[in-house]
């Protein structure tokens, strides 16, 4: 019955896409509400999908259709279906290479297998599951790549979802609604504005262009990168279990994320005006070789260390930092590392989940009190549930209530990339601009 539910979804869901129209209107002004002619908005800076304000600062893009042309561009994406424990890949071409790897929220993959000359229209995998929680599906097939996230929640019992199509795109687990285009506004003499949407049906949307001349805002570029892999990932120890030896090193196949995160770095000629990293030896680990290339500091915050692996106990946030339990040295790895504060030479440590929260906003603060709307550039060393939280706190998120589900699938030593909007202060997320190797 499940399945029937499920492919009458799929093909309701088809059919509205293939009607669907594109209606989007509008008005573009200035700082003090007067209308702005003749600017060109654009949906995804496409010229056949524009408008160009009147007088009264009015536009609209119309495309009957337009959506149907969009889906031609690319591949039909799989169809994934999961029964009991089998997940069950339906082809629509014949695929020739391909992938498929499963992921624990984690970051650690469970499950990777390869095949070449897929002619059969259905693939099946016997899935390794023994704990309950989310999973990430990630599907290769011939250079295009598709993403799908699962929750296991009982026994042979699973809820599925489909997730954005593309190489850099996993949705959000949090309950915010994304953007699914942007409009891009374009007008000698101002600041080009991207606008996100919801919908390809929208009216009455307000445009504020700023000139070029009075703009002092000038954003904040955050990259976030979660630590390599470390043997306790590997072999699936979490929140902090095991030998601590096993947290701090590196598996083989991270010391390969770690050269391959240098090289990006180094050819992407990415230089931060600080890199941030939590005292934890593994993250220390990950980006002290570009550190050493480019003759850099990374300093040191306690507030990025790993946290927030408890339930929320349901007790009010901090309003200050809590005394700390025993005082712990956090340890340089080399002098390539410096403390930020005094403070920052002892871990802090969260005795709850609302404690660690408190944490991670502190080091949100930290971030935007220091560089918001500063045009600078920062690069976080961190890790997957703290760092989540953070991009979380980052981007409008009430991590408070949302626990456990979490804004953001991080990957060992991949690269995530936050700009900020010039306007109103507000974060994107672009995830793996950087994708490390997973084998």
């Amino acid at each position: 019955m499940k399945q029937i539910c499920y492919i009458l979804l799929i093909i309701l869901h088809c059919f509205f896409i293939l009607e669907a129209d594109i209606h989007i209107s509008g008005k573009v002004v200035n700082r003090n509400n007067k209308p702005i002619a003749d600017a060109v908005i654009s949906l995804s800076g496409q010229k056949e999908l524009s408008s160009i304000t009147d007088e009264s600062g009015n536009f609209l893009i119309s495309s009957e259709a337009a959506i149907t042309k969009f889906n031609k561009t690319r591949h039909t994406p799989p169809r994934v279906i999961l029964t009991g424990s089998k997940l069950v890949i339906s082809f629509f071409t014949e695929v020739k290479h391909g992938d498929i790897s499963i992921y624990s929220i984690n970051g650690r993959r469970i499950l990777f297998q390869t095949f070449e000359s897929q002619k059969s229209d259905k693939h099946i995998l016997n899935l390794p599951l023994t704990s309950a929680g989310h999973y990430l599906l990630i599907m290769n097939f011939d250079q295009e790549t598709y993403q799908n996230r699962f929750t296991y929640f009982a026994d042979n019992c699973y809820l599925f979802s489909n997730l954005k199509t593309g190489p850099k795109a996993i949705t959000p687990l949090a309950k915010k609604m994304e953007s699914i285009d942007t409009l891009i506004t374009f007008k000698s003499g101002y600041d080009t504005t991207k606008t996100p949407i919801t919908s390809y049906n929208e009216e009455n949307i307000t445009i504020i262009l700023d000139s070029i001349n009075n703009n002092t805002k000038k954003g904040l570029t955050i990259y976030f990168v979660r630590h390599a892999e470390t043997v306790a990932n590997a072999s699936g120890q979490q929140g902090g279990g095991g030998p601590a030896e096993d947290h701090d090193s590196l598996t083989e196949l991270g010391q390969k994320q770690v050269s391959k995160l240098t090289e990006f770095l180094l050819e992407e000629n990415i230089v931060p005006d600080l890199i941030a990293v939590s005292p934890t030896v593994r993250t220390q680990k990950t980006i002290e070789p570009f550190l050493e290339e480019m003759d850099l500091k990374g300093q040191i915050w306690v507030e990025l260390n790993e946290c927030c692996g408890d339930e929320p106990s349901g007790t009010p946030l901090p309003t200050q930092r809590p005394e700390s339990r025993w005082k712990m040295p956090v340890t340089k790895i080399s002098d390539n590392f410096i403390f930020a504060t005094e403070e920052d030479e002892y871990y802090w440590w969260p005795s709850s989940y609302e404690e660690g929260l408190f944490m991670v906003m502190t080091a949100r603060d930290r971030i935007l009190d220091n560089f918001s709307q500063s045009g600078k550039s920062v690069m976080i060393i961190g890790h997957a549930v703290n760092g989540g939280i953070l991009l979380g706190l980052l981007r409008g998120y009430d991590m408070l209530h949302n626990e456990p589900e979490r804004p953001a699938y991080l990957m060992n030593s991949a690269v995530n990339l936050l700009t900020q909007d010039t306007l109103t202060g507000d974060f994107t997320l672009k995830q793996n601009i950087h994708t490390p190797p997973y084998k």
